[in-house]
């Protein structure tokens, strides 16, 4: 049986998780005019505080009121330039902390909120060339890690953004949104079993998170660890019921970990969604399959055909159902459109084969099962299969030559030897073929069809007397057998 398939080819979710820039505000201090120092220290402070209390629109205006006031006050260019990033007015700020940073080249909050300023305008090479500065100066500024990283990510400059995040993860282990995307630079280097691990240290902290909890599952999916991927999949697709192609991944995984009737659960959901999708039907018959709703699974194969009709393996697992419910007519339909479909396939012509025979259409089987013994000539079972419906189409030099085959593969083989007494018997050469039956009977004594037959050939023999022997010997071995029981009673009742 073919397994479970997905719907659609979906790629692991790597969403950059960028939720503000990472950026501190200044220290409210600064170095005015003497004569002025106190009045301005004191209007710096209480305009921070504005924007410490929520009030960022506040803030701003009464710092854009003190930098005309005292344009060339480093803290007035600092808050302001920070406020204006906040305000994701970035362009406004990068002039401001450009020109406080011609006036103080040292001033680490500065260069900070310069590089925050020129990743936010997405002047990259200016921003990494300040952040660098700022990490040299100071190997824990948090800011400045994190934020190169994201750059070093969208260049898929993937070992620098792994390092930058690495230092980020350890400044602040709480963070998820550094776990994230930590995972996604690790798992751009295939390093899948560290990016597992971030990305479920993200999901952990921050589980109301759909992105990084489908980012855990995904992760775990692609390392085929079902069962590790399970929950971080429930928990996204509850945080995201939209999310159509996690559900199918859930689905999966729960097929994987033979979970069906999860799987059948999650599955229904999809039905609107997937109506005209053929994979979708064809995993909705397999489950149904899986839990033994074989008249629901044949129902979702039809639905998966009616769509694609050529999908080998919808067809497969159908014609397979088709022939275990005896349903032989339309199992051999099945199997005659998948050799059509792929003749070189021996697996089809195999299973057409049997189907084609069980529907006493036996010139099929012959013609199909020639094709399987050429290409392996051991078969010893199948060239038996073949050699009797050669019998029954009336090939009986072909039968007997298979036959022959197989007896000498095969000394035990009942069936091949009671084969061979049947040829003899319709050649009317009743030595060879009695000493065929006694044969078959000596490797199994339990084969009663070479009792039988034994029987019949001594009977023409004229030697009734011995056969009715041989049918008593085979009804104490099936004493409830009806030919063995008709044979009997024709023979005592003739003269």
């Amino acid at each position: 049986m073919s397994l479970f398939k997905k719907s659609i080819i979906v790629t692991l979710a790597v969403s950059l998780a960028t939720v503000g820039l990472a950026q501190t505000p200044p220290p409210v201090v600064q170095d005015p005019p003497a004569a002025a120092a106190t009045t301005l220290e004191k209007r710096v402070a209480e305009a921070g505080d504005m924007y410490k209390a929520g009030k960022l629109k506040e803030s701003i205006a009464a710092f854009e009121a003190l930098y005309v006031e005292a344009p060339n006050a480093i803290t007035v260019k600092s808050w302001l330039g920070f406020l204006y990033v906040r305000d994701n007015q970035a362009a406004k700020a990068v002039p401001i902390l450009e020109a406080a940073r011609t006036q103080s080249p040292n001033d680490i909050e500065v260069l900070n909120n310069l590089g925050t300023a020129y990743t936010a305008t997405k002047d990259n090479d200016k921003a990494l060339e300040v952040y660098k500065i700022v990490r040299e100066k100071d190997d824990k500024r948090f800011e400045a890690f994190y934020n190169s990283g994201n750059i070093f990510l969208e260049r898929q400059d993937t070992a620098q953004a792994e390092a930058m995040f690495k230092r980020a993860s350890e400044l602040k282990p709480d963070d998820a949104f550094v776990w994230n995307n930590y995972g996604i630079s690790l798992e751009m280097q295939k390093n899948d079993l560290g990016a597992s691990d971030a990305y479920a240290k993200a999901a952990t902290l921050r589980p109301d998170n759909a992105t990084f909890s489908r980012n855990a599952g995904m992760s775990f999916m692609r390392q085929r660890k079902f069962d590790a991927a399970i929950p971080y999949l429930e928990r996204a697709v509850a945080a995201n019921p939209e999310d159509v192609s996690g559900r199918e991944v859930l689905v999966e995984a729960y097929a994987k970990e033979k979970r069906f009737a999860d799987a059948s659960r999650v599955s229904a959901g999809l039905a609107d969604s997937r109506i005209n999708d053929a994979p979708y039907w064809y995993n909705v018959g397999f489950l149904k399959q899986q839990q033994g709703d074989i008249k629901g699974a044949k129902a979702a194969y039809q639905k998966s055909l009616a769509i694609n009709d050529k999908d080998i393996d919808t067809l497969t697992n159908l014609g397979m159902l088709q022939f275990r419910e005896n349903e032989f007519d339309a199992a051999q339909r099945t199997f005659s459109k998948l050799v059509g479909l792929d003749p070189k396939s021996i697996t089809h012509k195999l299973n057409l084969g049997a189907s084609a025979a069980q529907n006493r259409d036996y010139a099929v089987a012959v013609a199909n099962w020639k094709e399987v013994i050429k290409s392996d000539p051991n078969r010893t079972d199948l060239r038996l299969e073949l050699a009797n419906a050669q019998w029954e189409i009336g090939d009986y030099d072909g039968a007997y030559a298979n036959f022959k085959l197989v007896a000498a593969k095969d000394k035990k083989n009942a069936n091949a030897m009671n084969g061979i007494g049947l040829y003899f018997m319709q050649m009317e050469k009743y030595a060879q073929s009695e000493a065929a039956f006694r044969g078959s009977i000596e490797a199994n004594p339990k084969f009663i069809p070479s009792y039988l037959n034994l029987a019949f050939t001594l009977e023409r023999m004229k030697q009734k007397k011995k056969a009715i022997d041989i049918l008593d010997m085979a009804q104490k071995i099936a004493p409830q057998d009806i030919e063995v029981k008709r044979a009997l009673a024709r023979m005592r009742n003739s003269g």
